[in-house]
């Protein structure tokens, strides 16, 4: 274990080469098993759904299966546990999703705590009546990010702003989406192990559906504390082997 001394020594002697040594927030991620009867469940919805939209290719089960993957959903599992070693509390607050997709994250917090209000932003709309079967509580809502016009006391944005064109001006938008005193939870793919291509520009032109952005685990801080100066704690680390995430307290 380093001394104070010791280690403001080595903070002078890096700056003086223009480096800087940035702290990672040493979360131990653990892996999750999800539960039997949820994997049951999640297989109910997608199939009931893909036989709602039997007429659409794009909606069929194994499409939908393949999307809501074993990993993905044990990413939402792990997500809530990041939450719960910051002791984020979400009982009796508003909190927004953006970048919805299926709303697998909002039925977690549903499950696990009693929100004021859950709601899910995602700009896919044929996908939303999908999020209402995953959680029936949340509202969901077709607008883009920067249309979003109220505040909520937790705001998530997962796995969103490695597709977008302008990256800062989004996450200074999710900023001054909270209320006094609340929690961003932002969620990035680990750089050194993305290799999505950047595919196509969206219609809107404000993001691709790959990816265009790429945060190394000691980039990541330094991005989010440029972008976000005033706010009052920046915490990162790993979400899980190559999640990256970024909690902001306003």
């Amino acid at each position: 274990m380093f001394t104070k001394s010791i280690k403001n020594i080595l903070y002078r002697f890096f700056r003086q080469f223009g480096f800087e040594i940035i702290r990672v927030d040493p979360f131990q991620y653990r892996r999750v098993n999800i539960p039997r009867e949820e994997s049951k469940q999640i297989d109910s919805i997608l199939l009931e759904f893909s036989e709602e939209m039997v007429h659409d290719p794009a909606f069929r089960f194994k499409a939908l299966k393949n999307y809501l993957s074993e990993n993905r959903v044990t990413f939402f599992f792990e997500l809530m546990n990041v939450c719960r070693e910051y002791e984020i509390e979400m009982d009796d607050q508003s909190v927004a999703d953006i970048g919805s997709g299926m709303g697998y994250l909002l039925r977690c917090i549903n499950k696990e705590y009693t929100p004021e209000s859950l709601t899910g932003y995602d700009t896919f709309e044929t996908m939303l009546p999908l999020a209402r079967k995953f959680c029936e509580k949340a509202t969901f809502q077709p607008t883009n990010l920067f249309e979003v016009a109220r505040t909520y006391d937790i705001v998530f944005c997962t796995e969103v702003i490695e597709h977008m064109v302008h990256p800062g001006s989004a996450v200074k938008k999710l900023f001054a989406m909270l209320n006094p005193g609340g929690t961003l939870i932002i969620t990035v793919p680990d750089g050194r192990r993305d290799t999505l291509p950047a595919k196509k520009i969206r219609s809107d032109g404000t993001a691709y559906w790959g990816h265009i952005n790429f945060w190394s685990p000691e980039s990541w801080p330094v991005f989010l504390q440029e972008q976000l100066p005033s706010s009052k704690e920046v915490k990162t680390g790993l979400v899980n082997p190559s999640k990256l995430y970024g909690i902001i307290k306003k």
